[in-house]
């Protein structure tokens, strides 16, 4: 990481704590990196002199949390580093609800209904 927080922009170095450290390689100190990290990880939010330090980590949570969603984890498997962590159910509904609505179903998979054997149908 103190490699890295030299060359990558703080989008990136959240997706890499993530990804890398939190979920594939259990690092001894991962507290310690959050606490390490931090503030180059937030770089980007603090430059909006409008956010208040609580919502700056904030808003980084919330990203390290969607990154860990999309592998198939949750930002509250990692109390131990981040505590208890909640967010707006609502803000993540709506997410849900635009990933579903923006899922490419090709017109062959609309179709694949009309091709199931119907004597499968008729004994259940």
């Amino acid at each position: 990481m103190s490699e890295v927080v030299c060359y990558q922009m703080p989008y990136s170095l959240r997706r890499l704590f993530a990804t890398l450290l939190l979920v594939y390689c259990n690092p001894a100190n991962p507290k310690d990196l959050w606490t390490k990290f931090e503030d180059s990880m937030s770089e980007d939010f603090k430059r909006i002199s409008t956010i208040s330090k609580t919502n700056i980590q904030q808003l980084v949570l919330k990203h390290i949390n969607e990154v860990l969603l999309s592998m198939g984890h949750n930002i509250n498997e990692f109390k131990d580093i981040f505590g208890n962590v909640s967010f707006c159910q609502t803000t993540n509904e709506a997410k849900e609800i635009y990933f579903e609505r923006n899922i490419i179903v090709s017109e062959e998979d609309i179709h694949l209904q009309s091709k199931l054997n119907i004597q499968h149908f008729v004994h259940i």
